[in-house]
């Protein structure tokens, strides 16, 4: 039992050689020259085997340490570093197609698809493509096709294909309930893209995913977790949310669509507002959030797309934790002003649909009251949101009541 436990492709083993070969093969192709002393058709002749891997956790060592192979310069005599390298990032996708059942195996088959893959990825059937033997050969092709390097057109154009069916796949297994483990390693290639001025990929998913509420909620919170831990992409958060934000906007409509799926149309509500988001590693919590809280986007460069985003995540709870934890990014005046403007329209009146459903709000509103420093307006408009969720049985509304005893 434990020997099939190992064997398991998505299986976590860090200190694994394997791993470790993965990362040391492409540091000595990136470094190896005429005047280095090293077998490079032998480092060549292996690179296959990391991307072609049983472990998933392997390719995704191998294309993130693809990176110093595209910023070296290319070879002065024998085969290009560059070109041997993305030969094997192209052979990671020959198992992307699933096939039929196999009664024998008790798992579905693995047909060799075989290149062109800008030709034949396309036609893969989407039910068939296996996601997770897409996202190292995106991871890897995405960074090269940003290089210096001499395959970088090259690279381009397997990109291109790669997000098509990495898209397609996604919306797929998000409708099925399939667990994408590697999700916010593509998130980041997209946003990466758009930070490059290519926002039609972060455009494009947005937009697929925006009648599949799993799917939408699931980029997003990759998003948010993606600019809570990146100090140096944070600074970036306004511009890329913008995009994605005001193109999934654009593609929800009204929402009817999307509130067609109950189980996760909350989630994708409050994950399109550009609240913290938390990694389930995460051992400091609080630490996480007071960093990213120190560089956040101001809520009131987004005011005109959350204008259009309360029109569909009114009376939503996921949507009012979201203004929650977007309001402590922002100065306490604005919380005390806009916030809770914002929070009364997300109400609409209707608290007993809010009751006992959020898990940050009365925290949120505990945090803002003080008699002293609020002014009569901003005092009226939060006793009127305490007072309407406790009259609706909210309990812990019901505490902060108490706070003006």
């Amino acid at each position: 039992m434990l020997q099939n436990l190992v064997d398991v492709a998505s299986s976590f083993y860090s200190l694994g050689a394997d791993r470790s070969a993965a990362t040391g093969l492409l540091a000595l192709l990136a470094v190896a020259s005429d005047d280095i002393e090293l077998d490079r058709q032998a480092i060549i002749g292996v690179l296959d085997r990391c991307t072609t891997n049983h472990f998933d956790e392997v390719r995704i060592a191998f294309a993130q340490a693809a990176d110093w192979v595209w910023a070296a310069p290319c070879d002065a005599s024998g085969p290009c570093r560059h070109e041997a390298a993305l030969n094997a990032v192209r052979a990671g996708l020959q198992d992307c197609r699933l096939g039929d059942w196999d009664p024998e195996t008790g798992a579905r088959a693995r047909p060799r698809l075989d290149g062109p893959y800008e030709q034949t990825l396309p036609a893969v059937e989407t039910e068939r493509l296996y996601l997770t033997s897409l996202v190292p050969p995106l991871v890897a092709a995405g960074a090269a096709s940003l290089s210096d390097s001499c395959v970088a057109d090259q690279a381009k154009g397997l990109v291109e294909v790669l997000l098509d069916a990495h898209a397609r796949a996604t919306d797929h297994w998000a409708t099925e309930g399939y667990e994408n483990r590697h999700s916010k390693d593509s998130a980041r290639v997209i946003v990466t893209l758009a930070l490059h001025s290519d926002t039609g990929p972060l455009k494009a998913h947005a937009q697929r995913f925006a009648a599949n509420s799993r799917a939408l909620y699931e980029f997003f919170r990759d998003l948010a977790v993606l600019f809570t831990y990146d100090d140096d992409l944070r600074p970036s958060l306004s511009d890329v949310w913008s995009v994605a934000m005001e193109a999934a906007l654009d593609a929800i409509g009204d929402g009817t669509e999307l509130h067609g799926n109950r189980h996760w149309a909350d989630d994708a509500l409050g994950a399109l507002l550009p609240a913290p988001g938390i990694d389930v590693s995460d051992t400091d919590i609080d630490a996480t959030l007071a960093r990213a809280r120190e560089g956040w986007l101001h809520p009131d460069t987004i005011a005109d797309l959350v204008a259009r985003w309360m029109r569909i995540a009114r009376q939503e709870p996921k949507a009012l934790d979201a203004l929650a934890n977007l309001g402590k990014c922002a100065p306490l005046e604005w919380q005390r002003d806009t916030g809770l403007t914002w929070a009364e329209q997300l109400t609409d009146g209707n608290y007993r649909a809010i009751a006992n459903k959020c898990w940050y709000l009365t925290d949120w509103l505990r945090t803002l009251h003080s008699r002293e420093e609020m002014p009569p307006d901003q005092i009226t408009r939060w006793r009127c949101l305490v007072d309407g969720l406790a009259a609706a049985g909210d309990h812990r509304a019901a505490s902060l009541q108490r706070i003006e005893e």
